[in-house]
């Protein structure tokens, strides 16, 4: 029997109740995403039956893929410790780059469209070389690319949309051609996320994300080179974003200066919701693909029930939705 504190507590009883909380929070926090999905399947369909038909199952996912593509980017800084708040940003003048050669420059589309992705590549290794080489806290770092990224993108485009000039109906395919019901949009978000499985269970760079994210310290005394890979963790989310950003200018069919604004908030949430830790070290790609379709859910299933629940909730379920998705991981880390 184990003796009792100073003040008749027993130690046992004191330690059991945290332990059992703890790996119950422990067991919950990768389940997050596919909980809230499977809860708002379950309402949207009693409600529409034909919310389970194929035809909207693709409707979801092609509306969900820009912010998917934004997603998989952002669950590598995310991972690794930090976020990116200047994906939208960077998304917007990538579109304007690729639109700009397309037209003003007559390139071929994949020319321009690999300059568009350079581009964003570039944004990103600046973030990466605030971050990782000079120290700063990514929210600050970002935040500021963010507004700096936007600024250029208005210098560059004369605050004017930019056409995509005579290959523009081409070019547009990317977002409306479909294969087998899937739009290219939307397979290029699902081979991404394929490609994020990939790289975060197969390949070294990935179990390095993960080490930089549990523990930078321990990371760095395992002979590994912390500057190096989370700067990469950002270049990566810098490409990824200019990757949305050819899908935005094919959708709209123009590059736009504001086109992606508020695109960092739900790349972030999307991951959040899914279930991917805030403080790092902790995500995977099937947790990202959970957390954009629970976002998509929410928005088809809500505009489906709009003679009766106001598609104004939409921001109150995925506010909801994001603050106890945080406050289950907050709680395990807690615990931990």
């Amino acid at each position: 029997m184990t003796a009792p504190n100073e003040d008749g507590t027993p130690v046992a009883a004191e330690s059991a109740r945290p332990a059992g909380a703890r790996h119950g929070l422990a067991r919950l926090r990768p389940y997050t995403g596919i909980l809230a999905l499977a809860l708002l399947c379950a309402i949207f369909g009693v409600s529409r039956p034909r919310f389970f038909s194929p035809e909207n199952f693709f409707n979801i996912l092609n509306a969900v893929a820009i912010f998917g593509i934004l997603a998989v980017g952002q669950s590598f800084p995310l991972i690794g410790g930090g976020f990116d708040l200047s994906q939208g940003a960077i998304a917007s003048f990538s579109g304007a780059v690729t639109a700009s050669l397309m037209s003003a420059s007559g390139l071929p589309i994949p020319v321009a469209v690999a300059l568009g992705l350079v581009s964003g590549a570039a944004m990103g290794l600046a973030n990466g070389f605030l971050v990782a080489r000079v120290g700063m806290n990514p929210f600050v770092a970002t935040l500021g690319t963010q507004i700096t990224f936007f600024g250029a993108t208005n210098v560059f485009t004369n605050n004017q949309p930019l056409s995509l000039g005579p290959q523009g109906d081409v070019f547009r395919q990317l977002s409306f051609g479909q294969l087998a019901g899937f739009s290219y949009a939307s397979l290029l978000f699902l081979a991404l996320a394929a490609l994020l499985w990939f790289t975060l269970n197969l390949l070294p760079f990935g179990q390095h994300v993960y080490t930089l994210g549990g523990n930078e310290e321990a990371c760095r005394l395992a002979g590994l080179d912390t500057v190096r890979l989370k700067g990469m963790t950002y270049v990566l989310s810098g490409l990824l974003a200019a990757a949305a950003g050819q899908v935005v200018i094919a959708r709209a069919g123009q590059a736009s200066p504001v086109a992606g604004q508020g695109y960092e908030l739900e790349s972030l949430a999307s991951c959040i919701i899914g279930g991917i830790a805030l403080g790092g070290g902790i995500g995977s790609a099937s947790q990202v693909l959970l957390g954009v379709l629970t976002l998509g859910v929410i928005d088809n299933g809500l505009q489906m029930v709009g003679d009766v629940v106001s598609p104004n909730w939409r921001l109150v379920i995925r506010g909801a939705i994001i603050l106890l998705a945080a406050a289950v991981d907050a709680r395990a880390r807690l615990r931990r």
